[in-house]
């Protein structure tokens, strides 16, 4: 029988870290309402402008709608205090995580670590920030000792998989000579779609920055010897979920580069087709891994849908010198992104009249929609909610899910707009609304629609996206 410490241990990490539905989702407030509560906490600091507690209040709020700069810009005088309590230690810990500034994160997740041994809250989530951190920064060796004196009572997604690795760096790039490399598009829609090579195997995988490492089919990783390390339920479009497996990949080539040592996700994709609505035929591809963003996150990546081609590029001097001369007499636009979670980046973007809200970049919808919104968002911005049915094209991770369409007027991530417009209901259930670690509100998802517009470079060093037409 589980002792009253361990029960509540067990419930900080299901609520924390799973990765799957938030069962008190419901519950929690939408947008309008959490902008209400934020005026109320306002108007009160008006007259008690020095109360600790109206302005951790406040940047919890704040943090809660995504004004993450606004939220940090509060917490920066109330962490430098003495007596700083760990609600603002923790907050200002995921806001620069958030942001990408790793060495920060890591030096407030220690702080919390010293100051507050004996919280078993406070341990689990700094040692959960660390984990990301090292996670993103690829040094797995250092997650190992991670949760101590916790051991057999946590349960995380990817733990088993990186303390495999020993002390094996992963993703591990020989670039064959080469400074960069072009990898042309087999086709184009509903998604890009390129070519890799698997223990001499050709395998086609589309791009889907939705996706979380390289997911490999598993009826090719069983053909190929490949053992799964560990696995969770994970939830995808639609709600659906599907038992996802974590293994260790030796070597995949791509554009005459070859990346050993990779982590990879597994999951049945063969059942997963698209077709290429520019022949007649309409011939159909079919899938054996997806290119997921932890994958692009080694490189310096330009998805240029306007030639066709992946474009990867070395994280270092030398791909930033590549970079500024393919950027050479175009007129570019620049948003800057937050990285939640492992994978979800996320801009700030507006829709019909909304502005300030959150969306998170996933490529991955091949649909004729270039967005897609859970019911609260579709309710905020006033845009009535359509009929759903299953349709061909509505396919997940985890199968078929009934979706429905609705116009949009206008459309923008950060400067970048465009009108007259098709997004999709279904994708996101209301589940997916509250992100279920970061406790935020994501407003929707902006897709392979809106993106193949443009050449579209992440920069992971500087979190920036950089957009050309």
């Amino acid at each position: 029988m589980l002792t009253k410490k361990a029960y509540l241990l067990l419930q900080i990490i299901i609520i924390l870290i799973c990765f799957s539905v938030f069962n008190c989702r419901e519950s929690k407030p939408d947008r309008g309402q959490l902008l209400a509560k934020l005026d109320e906490v306002e108007i009160a600091l008006q007259n008690r402008p020095d109360s600790n507690n109206l302005n951790i209040e406040y940047a919890t709020l704040l943090f809660h709608a995504g004004y993450f700069q606004r939220a940090k810009d509060v917490l920066i005088p109330l962490v430098q205090k003495k007596d700083c309590t760990y609600n603002a230690l923790i907050l200002i810990t995921k806001i620069e995580y958030l942001f990408g500034k790793y060495e920060k994160a890591k030096e407030y997740a220690n702080v919390i670590l010293e100051r507050f041994p004996a919280d078993l809250q406070a341990r689990v989530e700094a040692n959960l920030v660390l984990y990301g951190i090292y996670h993103h920064t690829n040094q797995y060796e250092q997650s190992h000792n991670l949760f101590a004196g916790m051991e057999g009572q946590i349960k995380l997604p990817t733990w088993d998989l990186m303390k495999s690795f020993g002390d094996i760096r992963p993703y591990q790039i020989d670039w064959a000579g080469l400074e960069e490399t072009r990898v042309p598009f087999v086709i184009n829609d509903p998604l890009p779609v390129v070519e890799v090579e698997i223990q001499g195997r050709r395998i086609l995988a589309f791009i889907d920055t939705g996706g979380w490492y390289f997911i490999l089919d598993d009826e090719i990783a069983d053909s190929m010897g490949i053992k799964e390390i560990d696995s969770f339920s994970g939830t995808y479009a639609g709600g659906k979920q599907a038992e996802t497996g974590f293994a260790r990949l030796d070597s995949l080539a791509i554009g005459g580069i070859s990346v050993s040592n990779l982590p990879i996700c597994i999951l049945p994709l063969q059942h997963i087709t698209l077709t290429d609505s520019k022949f007649e035929e309409k011939f159909k591809y079919q899938f054996g891994a997806i290119i997921g963003t932890s994958f692009l996150q080694q490189f310096l990546p330009t998805i240029d849908y306007l030639t066709g081609t992946l474009i990867l590029r070395p994280r270092s001097a030398q791909g930033e010198r590549l970079l500024k001369q393919y950027l050479q007499k175009k007129n570019i636009t620049e948003v800057p992104f937050f990285m939640a979670e492992f994978h979800k980046m996320l801009v700030k973007g507006k829709l019909n009249r909304k502005d300030d809200l959150l969306f998170f970049v996933d490529s991955g919808l091949g649909s004729e929609a270039c967005f897609a919104a859970p019911i609260q968002t579709l309710k905020y911005t006033g845009i009535p909610v359509p009929e759903t049915s299953i349709k061909e094209n509505s396919f997940g991770g985890g199968g078929t899910f009934a979706t429905g369409f609705f116009p949009i007027k206008e459309l923008n991530i950060g400067p970048l707009t465009q009108n007259d417009l098709l997004g999709e209901y279904g994708p996101l259930t209301p589940e997916n609304y509250w992100s279920p670690y970061m406790d935020f509100i994501i407003d929707g998802i902006i897709s392979h629609q809106f993106l193949k517009k443009y050449s579209w470079t992440i920069d992971f060093a500087e979190m920036k996206m950089i957009f050309t037409r």
